[in-house]
């Protein structure tokens, strides 16, 4: 097992986690399983509407949505300091 950097956040572990196994289940619900490849898909879809909204990454984003695969993917996305 490899060392974590201690200066690394949750987000840069998922984006180095994605692109080592992007087809490995990321998230388990009860509505299925979502691969590393697909939540990150999405968190890219909330990714372009925040950017369509003109949101900056240091404006507060608030996520209100039942809990599912896209909700992760939002929070994920709604949480990163590089959005």
């Amino acid at each position: 097992m490899s060392r974590v950097d201690e200066d690394a956040n949750l987000f840069g572990l998922f984006a180095v986690q994605a692109g080592r196994t992007p087809d490995a289940c990321a998230v388990v619900t009860a509505s299925g399983d979502l691969t590393y490849r697909q939540l990150l898909g999405q968190a890219n879809k909330v990714r372009a509407g925040l950017h369509a909204l003109a949101l900056s990454p240091e404006e507060p984003v608030g996520v209100c949505m039942a809990r599912t695969g896209s909700m992760i993917a939002a929070r994920r996305e709604a949480g990163s300091p590089t959005r």
